[in-house]
């Protein structure tokens, strides 16, 4: 990865997408004006794990998902990814035609 691009995946990390036609002179000044805020990958992680304990319904098709399975006990993606639903709808013994 060329090196301007790193404030890109560092962003991207925090959540921020933006569109690579960003110049590098362009993408040093984003990053003047708005660094990194001390503590956000904290309070990010947090949140996240506090939405896989209390709504783990809405965390099964995001990164969301992720967290869970790292920090938060008994955690499952298991029978809820898309795999799974492919291999309900397709099992392994039907036939194709």
């Amino acid at each position: 990865m060329p090196a301007y691009y790193k404030p890109f995946a560092d962003l991207a990390i925090q959540g921020a997408f933006v569109d690579i036609t960003v110049t590098e002179v362009e993408t040093d000044m984003i990053l003047a004006e708005f660094p990194k805020q001390p503590g956000l990958k904290k309070y990010l992680t947090d949140l996240f794990i506090g939405f896989c304990v209390t709504k783990p319904q809405v965390t099964y098709a995001n990164l969301q998902g992720d967290f869970g399975e790292r920090y938060v006990p008994g955690y499952t993606r298991v029978g809820k990814r898309a795999i799974d639903l492919f291999d309900v709808i397709f099992p392994d013994n039907a036939t194709t035609t």
